[in-house]
């Protein structure tokens, strides 16, 4: 990978760019990445550095371009391919998420890499090639959270109800604060019949994280299935809700840690 560093200037401006993202303002954040590309066309970091803020506002056609253009600069270039398969991810495009994936871990192999190219081929009902990714991924970090919780979702799926709590439950003992490891387990006990003890599951992920749509989606679901269509369906109207409001923000990494 080609390392080239940025100017003083440029990198004050890449900051400001930066932090106008965050805020909202992505437009003036644009136009300083864009007057920055100006001056220096050649430099792949610039590229990919704005590639990951226009992912971030669901502008995907520029994302997409901004990648390729550090790639064409820097073929080698780890942080692009690591957004292209992000973005491919979001927009469920999953041979190209594979693909970019694939040459991300390539280039260097990273835990969390292992697990997004997990998540990738589990939407794609690969259940092992996805246990393979998340065997890699704990081998390089044995705390990886979501690796653990990857394989819990497949053995539930695979009837194997033992390993799949054995792998939530170890994820839980990882870091009890992590909404998506309760949620796991929730849907992990539904499968299993434990109606009670999966609600209390769901309830505590919503305790951690109110805002996790998910939880509500699985809270919502489970009350269908027992019955209760009122209090389904507040639960699933709130998730929906959670959903369209964290669309605005933009969000493609699909897992914690960096999204490089």
């Amino acid at each position: 990978m080609i390392v080239q560093k940025l100017s003083d200037h440029e990198a004050l401006a890449i900051k400001e760019a930066r932090c106008l993202s965050k805020e909202g303002d992505i437009a003036a954040a644009e136009r300083i990445f864009q007057a920055v590309l100006k001056s220096n066309s050649k430099n792949p970091s610039i590229y990919w550095i704005a590639g990951y803020e226009y992912s971030n506002y669901a502008m995907y056609t520029k994302s997409i371009d901004h990648f390729r253009c550090a790639i064409e600069l820097d073929e080698r270039c780890v942080p692009a391919w690591g957004g292209l398969g992000h973005v491919f991810k979001a927009l469920e495009r999953w041979d190209e998420a594979e693909a970019a994936f694939r040459r991300r871990l390539e280039l260097s192999e990273s835990a969390n890499h292992y697990v997004f190219l997990a998540s990738v081929l589990f939407e794609q009902g690969r259940h092992a090639d996805t246990l393979v990714c998340c065997e890699r991924a704990l081998q390089l970090d044995d705390r990886q959270v979501d690796a653990l919780l990857h394989q819990g979702n497949v053995y539930s799926l695979l009837g194997l109800h033992d390993k799949a709590l054995e792998c939530c439950r170890r994820a839980i003992l990882i870091d009890d604060q992590y909404d998506e490891a309760h949620i796991c387990l929730g849907v992990v006990l539904s499968g299993m019949n434990e109606l009670e003890e999966a609600s209390n599951a769901f309830q505590l992920a919503i305790t951690i994280n109110p805002q996790s749509a998910s939880a509500y989606r699985q809270l919502g679901l489970l009350q269908e299935f027992k019955g209760d269509r009122v209090l389904a369906e507040s639960y699933l109207r709130t998730a929906d809700d959670l959903d369209r409001e964290q669309s605005r923000h933009g969000d493609v990494t699909g897992s914690r840690g960096p999204g490089d």
